[in-house]
């Protein structure tokens, strides 16, 4: 069990759904995922006003 990944899909409650050294953990991917999640909800809301991103690459 202590192998298998704790996915979810809102955010954790440390020491409550979750330990805080597994969230905190050198194994943990709490922040990639969330960083992920925060682009694709902006590019949801640049494609829903309409607007195009830019190919350039400015990066965020």
């Amino acid at each position: 069990m202590a192998d298998e990944p704790t996915t979810g899909t809102g955010p954790a409650h440390r020491g409550e759904e979750i330990s805080v050294e597994v969230v905190d953990g050198p194994r943990s991917v709490v922040w990639p995922q969330a960083a992920n999640r925060m682009r694709a909800m902006r590019g949801l809301l640049a494609w829903a006003v309409g607007v195009v991103p830019s190919q350039a690459g400015g990066g965020g």
